[in-house]
């Protein structure tokens, strides 16, 4: 007959030392969660301050100032008010110049988004008239059709290809109350007072994820 009064003492050592060992795992299992046996400190949860930033006065500011923008037009899509002026192209097809009597006005709508701001237009051109120049206008109307306001910018005296900048605007784009357009007429017929585009500087409004709205046409 086997005697088991010696087996049982070491069964009991047996146990009590994997029980050592699984409670030593569960204390190291939660010293790491808490940063205790790593030496790393736990990364805190994200402040109100700092989810606050997002959406903080500075941010609303740069909102409110808008995203420095532009929009360009090529001379060549500008057309005579009148159906009698005769013109042509020239460039490559970019600018546009008239060839011969009447004078009058070219013109083209404008597409701006809505709350944008008017800084700026800048007229591109060939002028290489020894006594006339050409005018541009950024023109808003009303809805009879009526010049409510417009800002020129000219041509120089004679320096070939060059630009010309307007006055400071400060018109902020309204689009429910009224349209726009870019005139020009040269006071002269000829190639050597010919458009070639205009680019308008404006201020695109945000929303407040800081997209900016931009036209779609």
């Amino acid at each position: 007959m086997k005697d088991y009064r010696i087996a049982k003492p070491m069964m009991l050592v047996v146990g009590l030392a994997i029980l050592t060992i699984g409670l030593a795992g569960v204390l190291g299992a939660q010293g790491k969660a808490v940063g205790t046996t790593t030496g790393e400190k736990p990364t805190p949860p994200a402040s109100k301050e700092s989810v606050l930033q997002t959406t903080g006065p500075d941010v609303r500011a740069e909102a409110a100032a808008g995203i420095n923008s532009y929009l360009r037009v090529v001379g060549s899509v500008l057309r005579p008010r009148s159906n009698s002026v005769p013109f042509t192209t020239g460039g490559n097809g970019g600018t546009i110049h008239v060839t011969g009597l009447p004078l009058d006005w070219f013109n083209t709508p404008v597409h701006l988004p809505q709350g944008a701001l008017v800084k700026y237009v800048r007229m591109y051109y060939y002028d290489a008239h020894k006594t006339y120049d050409c005018d541009g206008y950024f023109s808003i109307y009303d809805n009879q059709g009526n010049v409510v306001q417009e800002w020129q910018v000219a041509s120089a005296a004679s320096p070939g290809y060059s630009s010309s900048l307007s006055a400071y605007i400060a018109h902020t784009v309204d689009n429910l109350n009224y349209s726009y357009a870019l005139n020009w007429m040269p006071q002269d017929i000829g190639a050597t007072l010919a458009l070639a585009g205009f680019r308008i500087n404006y201020d695109a409004p945000v929303t407040p994820n800081k997209v900016a709205v931009i036209p779609l046409f």
